[in-house]
This record gives C-alpha cells, sequence and structure tokens, in this order.
C-alpha cells in the first residue's frame, strides 16, 4: 500500500530512531510512561522496541515521579505545521490538513474498486456515516 519512496524514508527514519533510543538506553533514559491502567506492566515492557514512539519528539523530559529522563511521541502541531510546510512547498492553493489525507486514502481506495468496509477499518473508524459522504 506504501509506495517504495515512502517505504525506503521511513525505513531510514526508524533506523535513526532505533539509534536515538539505544543511545538513550546507555544512559539509563528513554523508558515509556505507560498510561496509569498500564503501570502495573513487566519491567522490560518500558524498554520493549514495540512500545517505543516511532515519531518520538525532538526533547526529553524528566518524569516527576520517576526521576527518570523520557521521551514522548511528536506533538499533533508539530505534524500539522510540518504538513503545512509540505503543502506550501507544493504549491497547493487549497486548505489541506493532516486529516485531508485521510480521506485522500479512502477516495482513492474507491476510486480503486474497494468496498467502503475494507478501508474503514484501516482508517480506524467504527462508524462509516463521514466516510459514506
Amino acid at each position: 500500500m506504501m509506495r517504495e519512496i515512502a517505504r525506503t524514508g521511513l525505513q531510514v527514519h526508524v533506523e535513526r530512531v532505533r539509534a536515538l533510543r539505544a543511545r538513550h538506553l546507555r544512559h539509563r533514559a528513554g523508558r515509556v510512561a505507560f498510561p496509569t491502567a498500564l503501570m502495573r506492566t513487566p519491567p522490560g515492557w518500558a524498554v520493549d522496541p514495540a512500545w517505543q514512539w516511532v515519531f518520538p519528539a525532538s526533547r526529553s523530559y524528566r518524569d516527576a515521579a520517576s526521576r527518570e529522563d523520557r521521551r514522548h511521541h511528536v506533538h499533533a502541531t508539530v505534524m500539522q505545521r510540518a504538513m503545512q510546510r509540505a503543502v506550501r512547498a507544493a504549491g497547493i492553493a487549497k486548505r489541506a490538513t493532516c486529516h485531508t489525507l485521510r480521506h485522500s486514502f479512502a477516495t482513492h481506495f474507491q476510486a480503486v474498486g474497494y468496498d467502503i468496509r475494507t478501508f474503514q477499518g484501516r482508517l480506524g473508524q467504527t462508524d462509516v456515516s463521514t466516510t459514506m459522504i
């Protein structure tokens, strides 16, 4: 589903994030903070790659309770600003947001003949009423 150029770029990004995570772990940082419901998870989960952010924030923070250095995910506004820069760089005159990409994805799926229920799951939607519009 992902074009090769995007797949390659994402793989490069993931490798950079893995290297960043390895540096953090060497300095006894980089453990994931779990939500309250998951606080009693096995200790190894906090350093498990499956729980690490694919798009980590550029800065770390000191957790008040554990006194450990942690890094959260990139904030939504960072993604929104990047999207706006990309829209301007592409010379697109219309308003486009990150949410526009969801609609573009759904439109493309529908244009090539997929059933609405198929891409409903891909978009993580439980209600297709807005997708159907």
